[in-house]
């Protein structure tokens, strides 16, 4: 018997370690649930220059940067991931473009991509506002030099983000990552127990109300 879908919308950036933490787990439950997500990307340093900077130019004093540190260290060790808060702020908005013309060629493209691009801030703690860097996970997420360009170059990704801003906006989102799934928001990175009870009540009801569509 088929599983039943699913459908959630996660809002979710690049530069953040609770999104990648949430990514991981959305990546270990779809082995129980079947999954349609819809990640809306959001830019959460709109402001922040294009080279890597330190966490500073984010309000993000020392003793705040070290306290988020050991906050997703000790999540991370619940769920055996390797990976550590990178010292540096690097800007999403090229790979968040990059992302929203990945979704238009497949969902394993963009999930590919989408798994590089954390790999290569949170693992690697590379700048991933670095071009040459984002046209190597591009081409090796099976992206072609012509969607780069135009991921970069069309307003259409543009669009999406703002529309995907607007929408937080709309439903009073102001964390990362935070989950739509039917009438529900759950805002902040979800430990897998409360994913799990989320989505089997989801699968319970017969008729679901949705805040997005």
């Amino acid at each position: 018997m088929p599983l039943s879908e699913i459908r959630l919308h996660v809002f979710s950036d690049y530069t953040c370690p609770f999104c990648y933490i949430g990514h991981e787990r959305l990546r270990k439950l779809r082995e129980e649930f079947a999954l349609d997500i819809n990640w809306c990307h959001i830019e959460l340093h709109p402001r922040l220059p294009g080279c890597a900077q330190g966490h500073d130019v984010c309000r993000c004093n020392s003793e705040r940067w070290h306290a988020l540190s050991r906050h997703v260290q000790n999540l991370r060790l619940q769920d055996g991931l390797e990976f550590t808060v990178p010292e540096i702020q690097a800007q999403s908005r090229s790979a968040l473009l990059l992302s929203e013309q990945a979704k238009s060629i497949s969902p394993e493209v963009f999930e590919r991509l989408q798994q590089g691009i954390f790999a290569a801030y949170f693992r690697h703690h590379a700048d991933i506002g670095d071009e040459t860097l984002l046209r190597r996970l591009a081409r090796e997420a099976g992206l072609e030099e012509s969607h780069i360009e135009h991921a970069w170059a069309s307003h259409e990704y543009p669009d999406r983000l703002h529309q995907h801003l607007y929408l937080a906006h709309q439903l009073g989102i102001k964390s990362a990552p935070t989950y739509v799934i039917g009438n529900q928001v759950l805002s902040g990175v979800q430990p897998l127990s409360t994913l799990r009870r989320v989505f089997k009540g989801y699968i319970s009801q017969s008729i679901q109300p949705a805040l997005l569509h």
